[in-house]
């Protein structure tokens, strides 16, 4: 069993096959907002990426998913941290917030943390020094992001 499709287990684990074999969307249950159908299309399982930020705002932040759903579809975003994440997306990332990506490493050790924010030269090294697998400034362009998400994290040894 791959990666991917032990992340699928998981997924449909905790959701259960009630909303997901209506056609229902994730909303309801993760926090996002894909549509199962779409997520299905190719046979593979479902990237599932959490959204955190420093300063959460539920309306932005549900606002946000609902428009990631639309640039990137083969994506479930969620909210609410869940087992088997592939990827977690810090918005906003301010220089002195480590600890956070820290945590979210010691969580979530096989994940690809991405943290984005302002003036990342400020902020840079300390993020990846943290635990966080890329730093980029904001705005970053949707197909830049959709690239990240679906690298492979790579793994130094030693």
């Amino acid at each position: 069993m791959t990666m991917r499709d032990s992340r699928a287990q998981g997924l449909g684990s905790q959701l259960g096959k009630g909303p997901w074999a209506e056609g229902a969307s994730t909303a309801d249950e993760v926090g996002g907002t894909a549509p199962m159908s779409a997520m299905e299309s190719d046979g593979e399982a479902p990237i599932v990426c959490l959204l955190t930020t420093l300063h959460p705002e539920r309306a932005l932040s549900r606002a946000l998913v609902q428009h990631l759903v639309q640039e990137m579809p083969d994506i479930v975003f969620t909210l609410r941290p869940i087992a088997n994440v592939a990827v977690i997306w810090v918005c906003g990332y301010e220089k002195g917030a480590g600890a956070v990506i820290r945590r979210l490493r010691a969580e979530n050790p096989e994940a690809q943390i991405v943290a984005t924010g302002r003036d990342p030269v400020t902020w840079q090294h300390e993020v990846l020094q943290a635990g966080a697998d890329h730093a980029c400034g904001w705005p970053i362009p949707y197909s830049r992001l959709n690239q990240l998400f679906h690298e492979p994290r790579l793994r130094t040894l030693g």
